[in-house]
């Protein structure tokens, strides 16, 4: 197996796919992935606790070359008072007005 080198690094092909607008944005419509990386920066822009912890995990799901959408896992966790928050969602990658 190839090392990858530079995982995070901009237009990495192995670490990087296109995503549709409408998946990742917030709208009236929608509710996309920003919506839960803004629920994280919250969790962590509490000035006064520095005992938070967070897990984040995506996971793209695709059938051969067609990406059906992403599944994300976040644990938020305040060690101070041991209180805990998991969000798990799927977000698809079309998103269709019903």
């Amino acid at each position: 197996m190839k090392k990858i080198e530079n995982f995070f690094s901009k237009g990495n092909k192995r670490n990087i796919t296109p995503q549709d607008p409408k998946a990742n944005r917030n709208s009236k419509a929608f509710v996309g992935q920003l919506h839960f990386e803004q629920i994280v920066k919250n969790f962590l822009d509490d000035n006064g606790n520095f005992d938070r912890e967070v897990y984040y995990e995506i996971e793209e799901y695709r059938k051969e070359s067609l990406i059906l959408g992403r599944r994300i896992y976040i644990n938020l966790k305040n060690k101070s008072n041991s209180n805990e928050k998991i969000i798990h969602v799927f977000i698809p990658e079309e998103r269709r007005k019903g």
